[in-house]
């Protein structure tokens, strides 16, 4: 039975739920959305100033770390920077109240880009808590998804603080794009599922 909720939510790009049953709702124009159990809605303030929002980019992905209940993290996705200079960054923030606080950007996806399209931005956690993060080729950049010195086109594996992991396929250890590639030659995948 499909039971629906709201209506009305702008352009949604992720979603995730909290213990108490509230919905969590980032909306790629920039804005995250609660609804409890109610149906109660609002939105959530203090998000990050350099967020970009024009062609597929905006607000992505939204996670919870797999110890929430002990330490509040919520994992953002978004497209940051400017129309000559974008990228898709990973950030993390504490929530308390309904209200996010103490962002920190653990992880940002490099070379720079001049187009507003094929983020991917999705994020997943593993059984081990490393977190997987899927980015796009930026289109005029397919070239790159094949390369390891880019990290576009990729899923990138990082530990829940934005390391690399010396047990990822590529890794040497000299803080390289490699260091952080789990898989390459990617489009723009809008999908991570832990089987």
């Amino acid at each position: 039975e499909i039971v629906t909720l709201k209506s009305d939510i702008r352009s949604p790009w992720g979603m995730t739920q909290l213990p108490n049953n509230t919905w969590l709702n980032s909306e790629k124009a920039g804005t995250i959305l609660t609804i409890d159990s109610d149906n109660q809605s609002s939105y959530i303030g203090d998000l990050p100033v350099d967020l970009y929002t024009a062609g597929q980019g905006g607000m992505l992905d939204i996670l919870l770390h797999p110890d929430f209940t002990q330490n509040q993290s919520v994992y953002i996705s978004y497209s940051a920077g400017s129309a000559e200079a974008n990228q898709l960054v990973v950030a993390r923030a504490k929530l308390k109240d309904e209200k996010l606080s103490a962002w920190e950007t653990i992880f940002r996806v490099l070379p720079f880009k001049d187009t507003p399209v094929h983020y991917a931005g999705r994020m997943l956690f593993l059984a081990d808590n490393s977190l997987l993060i899927s980015s796009g080729d930026g289109f005029d950049y397919r070239e790159d998804a094949q390369k390891l010195t880019s990290l576009l086109g990729k899923v990138i594996r990082i530990s829940d603080l934005g390391m690399a992991l010396d047990d990822n396929p590529f890794y040497i250890g000299d803080g390289g794009a490699h260091d952080f590639i789990f898989t390459l030659g990617h489009r723009n995948q809008q999908g991570l599922v832990y089987d």
